[in-house]
């Protein structure tokens, strides 16, 4: 009778310690690699990430303050790994608050804000 409850016990210790492995060694297929804190009219800007597999397909959205989109950005598909978008914001992009979203099919998505600068001119 002492088997049966050793063998339950062998299997719940390597049930807890087993999936404390596996909490341990997070696995991402998708991250930043930059995203801007903020980013200012008329000047460039860019987004990168990381992603597996190293050959993936990712698209990026740009929502601005207004909900207008970022024209240009585009698919691309990742070289070793990563992908990187740059634009120059126009002079009258959108000031406030913007968003960046990345889609790479099964391999996820992400999003992360950031914040448009409007300039200042001279009057």
């Amino acid at each position: 009778m002492r088997k049966p409850a050793a063998l339950i016990a062998a299997v719940m210790t390597a049930a807890v310690f087993g999936a404390g492995e596996v909490a341990a060694s997070p696995q991402w297929t998708l991250r930043f690699s930059y995203v801007p804190e903020q980013v200012y009219q008329g000047l460039p800007a860019a987004v990168s990430v990381l992603v597996k597999p190293d050959t993936a397909r990712c698209s990026l959205t740009v929502r601005y303050a207004d909900g207008s989109l970022q024209k240009g950005l585009g698919l691309r598909r990742a070289s070793s790994g990563r992908i990187a978008w740059q634009w120059t914001m126009t002079l009258d992009a959108p000031a406030g608050p913007a968003r960046a979203r990345v889609s790479c099919g099964s391999s996820g998505s992400l999003s992360a804000p950031f914040r448009v600068v409007g300039v200042r001119t001279p009057g």
